[in-house]
């Protein structure tokens, strides 16, 4: 099973994005940017517009913790981001947002609270590109990793044989590796990352811990 630390790039302004983006792109094949509107979540960050401006290699894929996430798919296929993460909380149908995407050619994830059960994301599989479990509450970076994700984790992997798992909050050294053995593909961190003294022997050691020596290599499309 291929694995791989993606950097979550959560930033207020443009500058501290431009830094982050700057010190994991030649090391990475993909980042995640975090939109969020004040609304679905507490918080609120650069847009979707914000990010696009910032000129970047790398593939890009954005968590939408937003109430109304159709309303955002225009401006991902404007700045040309590759996937968009749609949490099935935020609307009552979300099929017409997964539409919309699909037939824009965007890639979709399908992301879930920590108290959505798994089996919530079952009748999306089929069109999903990637599942995303949050293993923190949305909104807020820096949380303490919930270690019940990891059962989830196994459910979901059950369910889904040959799918993209995606894990996003609280991970760090000591978790990835545990996440990765329980079927996750995509290990996303932040803090864990950013916040370290030395980022890139962090991403060193992240990576170090889920990588298997006969797989060592960065997916190339989710």
């Amino acid at each position: 099973m291929i694995t791989e630390i993606v950097p979550a790039i959560l930033s207020y302004d443009a500058a501290d994005a431009q830094r982050k983006l700057k010190i994991v792109e030649p090391y990475v094949h993909r980042v995640q940017m975090d939109v969020m509107d004040g609304a679905f979540v507490k918080n609120t960050t650069l847009s979707v517009a914000d990010y696009g401006q910032i000129k970047t290699s790398l593939k890009r894929e954005v968590q939408l913790m937003v109430s109304e996430p159709e309303k955002y798919i225009d401006d991902c296929v404007k700045y040309g981001m590759d996937l968009v993460e749609i949490h099935i909380e935020s609307q009552k149908n979300i099929w017409t947002t997964i539409q919309k995407a699909k037939n824009a050619n965007l890639k979709v994830g399908i992301a879930i609270n920590p108290e959505t059960p798994a089996e919530r994301v079952r009748q999306y599989l089929q069109s999903a590109d990637l599942v995303l479990l949050m293993s923190v509450h949305p909104g807020l970076g820096g949380q303490v990793f919930i270690p019940e994700t990891l059962q989830k984790i196994k459910l979901l992997r059950a369910m889904w044989p040959s799918g993209i798992i995606e894990v996003d909050g609280g991970l760090k050294k000591g978790i990835v590796g545990k996440c990765a053995k329980a079927g996750a593909n995509f290990m996303v961190v932040g803090t864990g990352i950013f916040n370290a003294a030395d980022p890139l022997q962090a991403l060193h050691d992240l990576r170090a811990e889920i990588t298997h020596p006969e797989q060592q290599q960065i997916v190339e499309d989710a």
